[in-house]
């Protein structure tokens, strides 16, 4: 056998070793790109993957899932990219959206109600007394054994010495609108910045009265009392007054200076001729800031029982549109006398009869109301309206559907509606609450839930709903949770952004219900739409 590179000049056989022992180095494909569908991922752009591992955190690796009513896999390119980074480093994968993937259909947007912005009140206000207020006369019923010993205020207030028509119904309007309490006994109270709370208005006026009583240490009553003569005491003669009222000023919220000025001068100038000449507690009127507000500083915590207690967020005529507050500040103090309402009642106190003919120690007087009124006070426009929480229906596709036939389709057929009435009204001023989502499908089916945006609470609503639209049964809860935001909103309300979440919910059509001019496909069928009109 010839060999090019030896030469043999004599006949034989010749033997040579080539050694083949080596590997042959693989020819690979240095890199490949994978379009189609993933479990999850960024879509529309290539994303580069060096392992399977990378592309299961990336893409959510593979899923036996099939297409509705076939044997067709939903998402096969997971299994293509593990078999090939098996044997290779180098891999792209663009994820598309399809009928598997995200196709967008109507939602509903939870949003916040952005706290007051403290700036606007000083540009928002108005008096709405006279220097002499708005003054109602009330007889309060005392409790105790004897004359001397019912210093105790009952827990009823009335207008005439008859006791027949109950105080609360004479109040003035303007805080008959505000939700401090529900104007009973029994109603809401407002938390204070240390932890107590704060009574309904009722109670609150029982108690300013209270804190105005104050013993008489009149020469002719102690008198009476020594020798039992007070069987035939009538309203408003001495000795019968065991009682007076001091110069208490109770205000809520910030209050003018000179409004507080007149008030001082009023209590002084009304009450001196027998409670502060008379009296073993008490020279001078005294002025007690119930709600610990903090007037230096608009901006602080310590307004936090004010903003949230005497003030009412007033939303727009379009729901989740705009946030304005109403609200007020007032102080109560009583007086000793008042034009045109007859006797003065210099000495603030007397006796009445009850139904049985019974004699009735009460406490009695002028209470005057000073009241401020603020109207149109500003949001916080960056916290107001925000989405914290987006439901989107439920849907199912098949191969002729041409897309997910969604459980709720639009707003107009079925909906989705926010409760914040009854038992779940405090997430009007807690956006942690408890409210209520009731669904109605396109079917006619009504769906109600309790659910809340407290990501510790069992009915957290990504818990109540699902987070994808495929992890509870479309016939059990008709919508999923696409988004939601409970730290942010934790945030927003610790710093005194947020206030609460808006009754209401923001609707946005299906996806596919929206042209976007701004895309190829779009731009396509135009040039098809007017290939044929030619």
């Amino acid at each position: 056998m010839a060999d090019g590179n030896k030469v043999f000049v004599s006949p034989g056989v010749y033997t040579s070793e080539k050694d083949l022992t080596f590997v042959a180095q693989s020819v690979g494909v240095t890199t490949l790109g994978l379009v189609g569908e993933t479990l999850k991922g960024p879509a529309f752009e290539p994303i580069y993957i060096s392992s399977y591992d990378d592309f299961v955190t990336r893409f959510g690796g593979t899923s036996p899932e099939l297409y509705v009513d076939s044997q067709i896999p939903k998402y096969e390119l997971g299994y293509i990219a593990k078999s090939y980074l098996s044997q290779s480093n180098q891999l792209f994968v663009t994820r598309v959206l399809g009928l598997s993937g995200y196709d967008a259909g109507p939602s509903w947007s939870v949003q916040t109600i952005g706290q007051l912005e403290p700036s606007g009140l000083e540009h928002s206000y108005s008096a709405l007394t006279s220097s002499s207020g708005t003054t109602v006369p009330f007889f309060i019923p005392l409790t105790g054994d004897s004359y001397y010993s019912g210093t105790t205020v009952g827990a009823d207030a009335f207008t005439s010495a008859a006791l027949s028509t109950p105080f609360w119904t004479s109040i003035p309007s303007e805080l008959t609108g505000i939700d401090f309490g529900s104007w009973s006994e029994t109603g809401q109270t407002i938390t204070l910045n240390d932890g107590t709370t704060l009574s309904s208005f009722n109670q609150s006026f029982l108690n300013w009265a209270q804190a105005a009583i104050i013993l008489s240490s009149d020469t002719q009553f102690n008198d009476a009392l020594s020798s039992g003569d007070t069987g035939g005491c009538t309203y408003g003669v001495d000795p019968c007054i065991p009682v007076a009222l001091d110069g208490t000023i109770y205000q809520y919220g910030c209050i003018p200076e000179y409004l507080t000025n007149t008030a001082t001068g009023l209590t002084t100038d009304s009450l001196s001729a027998f409670t502060f000449a008379n009296s073993t507690t008490g020279t001078s009127s005294s002025v007690s800031n119930i709600l610990s507000t903090n007037c230096s500083d608009l901006t602080s915590y310590e307004n936090d029982p004010w903003y949230y207690g005497l003030f009412e967020y007033t939303g727009s005529t379009s729901c989740c549109t705009g946030t304005t507050y109403s609200g007020l500040s007032y102080q109560l103090y009583a007086s000793g006398y008042t034009s045109g309402l007859g006797q003065p009642m210099e000495q603030a106190t007397g006796t009445t009869l009850d139904s049985t003919g019974g004699t009735i120690v009460v406490l009695s007087g002028y209470a005057v109301f000073d009241i401020i009124n603020y109207q149109g006070v500003t949001d916080n426009t960056e916290w107001d309206g925000m989405d914290i929480l987006t439901f989107r229906s439920r849907g199912l596709s098949s191969l002729g559907s041409g897309g997910p036939v969604y459980a709720i389709s639009a707003d107009t057929v079925g909906n989705l509606e926010f409760d914040c009435s009854g038992a779940y009204e405090a997430v009007l001023e807690d956006p942690f609450a408890t409210f209520g989502i009731s669904a109605r499908t396109d079917e006619g089916n009504v769906y109600t839930f309790e659910t809340s945006m407290s990501n510790t609470a069992q009915n957290f609503a990504p818990r109540v709903f699902g987070r994808s639209p495929f992890d509870k049964k479309q016939v059990d809860v008709p919508v999923f949770v696409e988004e939601a935001y409970p730290t942010i909103l934790n945030i927003g309300r610790k710093l005194g952004k947020v206030r609460g979440l808006q009754c209401c919910l923001q609707y946005l059509p299906a996806a596919r219900e929206t042209v976007n001019t701004n895309t190829i496909a779009w731009y396509m069928n135009q040039w098809k739409h007017l290939k044929h009109l030619t």
